[in-house]
């Protein structure tokens, strides 16, 4: 009883200095030795604004103002620390809690990145169980990315355990942790959209791939959108550029929902299945947003092309007349390849079934947003079958279908009218 009394009398007085010595003796005057300490453990200069304590929810140091690195490659608006109090009793100094709020870090804080890591993890005597970092964000040259949260487990011998990366209001997450020589990384999103591709969203989505700094190879693709399914596989790797090949098959997708997404006007509707591959490039990883290519080979059957009325256009349109827009055309299926790039959509091989209705060629939509292309057109019958070339012309939202090539609207794309027909 008496030993308690004593250890509880301690842990008083203990809690009594903490709380007493900042008021008496300006915490401010340790910053040097502070930063000296810190930028021998990271082997990176530190700079430290102002020191203080914070006493609830439990005591902690606070740093604010925190620079990290040569140029300032990351900066921390407050770090706050919390020990393990027992263990420093016993002379090892374990951090129970550290967490930075408010970062912002350059690209070229992650090249060492790893190395502070294991620098600070050297140290058999200091050792932080857990890592967090509220509202982070990267500066890259195209516009900064975040803020989101992490949250770094670190191991008993100071190793990697886990990283869990969110981002607040985003239903998304990124996991990243050792396996074998190298690590795991796993994205999971629920009701998530593509940066960039809004229209394009997910019910759920999950990537799984196994890499290191430099190549991960993604060996599990699964999604599901629009009524239907995404599974593929891709690679990741740096060759003097970062590069990103990705293949996948859609299958049971409806088009309308996904067509809409892109023009409300102009769309198809019907069951989608199709064949992608996507290919993108850039000196950095935010580059590879920028400029996509996606090939793929499409099918949609029992459906209807919004926008686009076959049968009334060669029936009733003249070779001397202005054409005509709007309508639709319903078909059993339509084929068609696909090849996007820079803006710019190219549909070829096009091949459009609808009972005693036939439509091939190829159309192309350019940059701006206008038409160019042509279809040749059949419609048998026993009493009077037609036959002829429809040029498509026109904005994505009002196509033009005429008997006539429009010169007076120039074409942004390469002109596709000469293409074979199936």
């Amino acid at each position: 009883m008496k030993i308690l009394k004593v250890a509880l009398g301690l842990v008083v007085l203990l809690l009594v200095i903490l709380m007493v010595f900042p008021l008496l003796y300006p915490l401010n005057l340790y910053t040097p030795q502070i930063e000296r300490v810190v930028s021998a453990k990271l082997q990176q200069p530190v700079k430290v604004g102002e020191v203080s304590v914070r006493y609830l929810p439990m005591p902690a140091l606070v740093l604010n103002d925190v620079h990290i690195g040569v140029g300032q490659v990351a900066e921390v608006k407050q770090i706050s620390i919390q020990p393990n109090y027992p263990s420093w009793l016993f002379g090892r100094r374990v951090i129970k809690r550290m967490t930075l709020e408010d970062v912002r870090v350059a690209p070229a804080f992650f090249l060492s990145a790893r190395d502070m890591l294991t620098s600070a993890a050297g140290d058999p005597n200091y050792r932080v169980q857990k890592l967090l970092i509220s509202r982070v964000s990267v500066a890259l040259p195209h516009g900064p990315v975040g803020p989101f949260n992490a949250e770094l487990v670190i191991g008993e011998k100071g190793e990697f355990g886990k990283l869990l990366v969110t981002a607040d209001a985003t239903p998304a997450t990124f996991t990243v942790e050792p396996y074998e020589d190298k690590y795991r990384f796993g994205f999971d999103a629920q009701g998530w959209s593509l940066p960039h591709a809004e229209g394009l969203r997910f019910s759920s989505l999950t990537i799984n791939g196994i890499g290191n700094a430099s190549e991960v190879d993604i060996n599990d693709i699964r999604g599901v959108l629009y009524g239907g399914t995404l599974t593929g596989t891709g690679r990741l790797f740096f060759d003097g550029r970062w590069r990103l090949l990705a293949k996948g098959r859609l299958s049971n997708i409806q088009a309308d929902a996904l067509t809409a997404a892109l023009s409300p006007a102009t769309n198809v509707s019907g069951r989608m299945s199709a064949d992608v591959a996507l290919l993108a490039g850039g000196q950095s990883l935010d580059e590879l947003a920028q400029k996509p290519q996606l090939q793929a080979r499409v099918r949609v059957l029992d459906g209807s092309v919004n926008n686009f009325d076959f049968i009334t256009a060669i029936r009733y349109n003249s070779p001397g007349g202005s054409g005509l827009r709007g309508g639709k055309t319903r078909f059993d299926e339509l084929l068609a390849s696909l090849d996007a790039k820079d803006g710019r959509y190219r549909f070829s091989s096009v091949a459009l079934r609808s009972g005693l209705l036939n439509a091939n060629g190829g159309l192309a939509l350019g940059k701006e947003g206008n038409w160019s292309g042509n279809l040749q057109v059949s419609l048998k019958s026993a009493v009077n079958p037609l036959s002829a070339p429809l040029f498509v012309s026109g904005t994505l939202a009002s196509p033009l279908l005429s008997l006539h090539a429009q010169i007076s609207e120039p074409k942004d794309v390469g002109d596709v009218s000469s293409e074979s027909t199936d």
